[in-house]
Protein backbone atom coordinates (compact mmCIF):
# COMPACT_ATOMS: atom_id res chain seq x y z
CA UNK A 1 0.00 0.00 0.00
CA UNK A 2 1.63 3.50 -1.32
CA UNK A 3 0.76 6.41 1.12
CA UNK A 4 0.56 10.24 -1.34
CA UNK A 5 2.93 13.06 0.53
CA UNK A 6 1.11 16.07 0.39
CA UNK A 7 3.86 17.92 -1.93
CA UNK A 8 2.57 14.73 -4.06
CA UNK A 9 -0.93 15.46 -4.38
CA UNK A 10 -0.23 18.79 -4.94
CA UNK A 11 1.94 18.13 -7.75
CA UNK A 12 -0.79 15.47 -9.56
CA UNK A 13 -3.67 18.36 -8.77
CA UNK A 14 -1.24 20.49 -10.88
CA UNK A 15 -0.14 17.84 -13.51
CA UNK A 16 -4.25 17.84 -14.10
CA UNK A 17 -4.82 21.47 -13.99
CA UNK A 18 -7.04 22.64 -17.09
CA UNK A 19 -9.03 18.81 -16.97
CA UNK A 20 -12.93 19.03 -16.86
CA UNK A 21 -12.44 22.83 -15.39
CA UNK A 22 -14.62 24.23 -18.09
CA UNK A 23 -17.20 21.10 -17.32
CA UNK A 24 -16.83 22.06 -13.82
CA UNK A 25 -17.55 25.78 -14.42
CA UNK A 26 -20.37 25.60 -16.29
CA UNK A 27 -21.75 23.00 -13.65
CA UNK A 28 -21.33 25.06 -10.77
CA UNK A 29 -22.89 28.73 -12.48
CA UNK A 30 -26.16 26.34 -13.13
CA UNK A 31 -25.74 25.69 -9.30
CA UNK A 32 -25.58 29.23 -8.80
CA UNK A 33 -28.96 31.02 -6.92
CA UNK A 34 -31.30 33.33 -9.38
CA UNK A 35 -30.33 36.82 -9.35
CA UNK A 36 -32.99 39.42 -9.76
CA UNK A 37 -31.60 42.60 -11.48
CA UNK A 38 -33.68 45.60 -10.29
CA UNK A 39 -32.74 47.89 -13.58
CA UNK A 40 -34.28 45.60 -16.08
CA UNK A 41 -37.02 43.20 -13.88
CA UNK A 42 -35.72 39.94 -15.29
CA UNK A 43 -34.06 36.95 -13.48
CA UNK A 44 -31.23 35.26 -14.13
CA UNK A 45 -31.51 31.63 -13.53
CA UNK A 46 -29.04 28.66 -14.34
CA UNK A 47 -29.50 27.16 -17.48
CA UNK A 48 -31.70 23.85 -16.17
CA UNK A 49 -35.27 23.58 -17.78
CA UNK A 50 -36.30 22.47 -14.28
CA UNK A 51 -35.49 25.89 -12.80
CA UNK A 52 -37.05 28.01 -15.67
CA UNK A 53 -40.58 30.00 -14.73
CA UNK A 54 -43.64 29.85 -16.43
CA UNK A 55 -44.43 33.70 -17.43
CA UNK A 56 -47.73 33.82 -14.76
CA UNK A 57 -44.76 32.59 -12.04
CA UNK A 58 -42.47 35.27 -12.83
CA UNK A 59 -44.81 37.71 -12.81
CA UNK A 60 -46.09 36.18 -8.96
CA UNK A 61 -42.14 36.14 -8.20
CA UNK A 62 -41.66 39.75 -9.51
CA UNK A 63 -45.07 40.84 -7.50
CA UNK A 64 -43.51 38.62 -4.00
CA UNK A 65 -40.50 40.19 -4.86
CA UNK A 66 -41.15 44.04 -4.74
CA UNK A 67 -43.51 43.77 -2.05
CA UNK A 68 -40.93 41.89 0.12
CA UNK A 69 -38.24 44.72 -0.47
CA UNK A 70 -40.74 47.44 -0.52
CA UNK A 71 -43.13 46.30 2.32
CA UNK A 72 -41.69 43.55 4.03
CA UNK A 73 -38.04 44.50 4.67
CA UNK A 74 -38.88 48.18 5.63
CA UNK A 75 -41.04 47.03 8.37
CA UNK A 76 -38.41 45.02 10.27
CA UNK A 77 -37.45 48.31 12.93
CA UNK A 78 -41.34 47.97 13.83
CA UNK A 79 -41.41 45.06 14.19
CA UNK A 80 -38.27 44.18 16.20
CA UNK A 81 -39.17 47.29 18.44
CA UNK A 82 -42.54 45.82 18.82
CA UNK A 83 -40.87 42.84 20.69
CA UNK A 84 -37.79 44.30 22.19
CA UNK A 85 -39.80 44.81 25.79
CA UNK A 86 -41.34 41.22 25.76
CA UNK A 87 -39.67 38.65 26.98
CA UNK A 88 -40.31 35.00 28.40
CA UNK A 89 -44.05 33.52 27.86
CA UNK A 90 -45.11 37.24 27.06
CA UNK A 91 -43.25 36.78 23.51
CA UNK A 92 -45.23 33.80 22.88
CA UNK A 93 -48.68 35.26 23.16
CA UNK A 94 -50.90 37.34 21.19
CA UNK A 95 -49.56 40.71 22.69
CA UNK A 96 -46.57 39.60 21.07
CA UNK A 97 -47.41 39.96 17.60
CA UNK A 98 -46.91 43.09 16.27
CA UNK A 99 -49.51 45.27 14.35
CA UNK A 100 -47.69 45.11 11.47
CA UNK A 101 -47.78 41.53 10.92
CA UNK A 102 -51.26 42.00 10.21
CA UNK A 103 -51.35 45.06 8.24
CA UNK A 104 -48.55 43.70 5.66
CA UNK A 105 -50.80 40.15 5.89
CA UNK A 106 -53.93 41.63 4.52
CA UNK A 107 -51.91 43.44 2.01
CA UNK A 108 -50.56 39.75 0.95
CA UNK A 109 -53.84 38.74 0.86
CA UNK A 110 -54.93 42.03 -2.01
CA UNK A 111 -52.10 41.50 -4.14
CA UNK A 112 -53.03 37.50 -4.15
CA UNK A 113 -49.31 36.59 -2.79
CA UNK A 114 -51.21 34.90 0.36
CA UNK A 115 -51.35 30.88 0.57
CA UNK A 116 -48.93 30.17 -2.44
CA UNK A 117 -48.64 27.17 -1.24
CA UNK A 118 -52.14 26.44 -2.11
CA UNK A 119 -53.35 25.26 -5.85
CA UNK A 120 -56.29 27.69 -7.49
CA UNK A 121 -58.50 24.85 -6.90
CA UNK A 122 -58.84 24.52 -3.31
CA UNK A 123 -61.97 25.04 -1.60
CA UNK A 124 -60.45 27.63 1.68
CA UNK A 125 -62.96 30.30 1.48
CA UNK A 126 -61.88 33.82 0.70
CA UNK A 127 -60.26 35.37 3.83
Amino acid sequence: MSTTTTSEARQYSSMNTGVGDERRRQQQQQQQIPHHHDDDDTTTLPSSSLLHLSPRVKSLKSKLDKFVETRCIPTEKEFDDHLAPLSGADRWSMKAVPPCVERLSEEAKSLGLWNLFLPPTHPLPPS
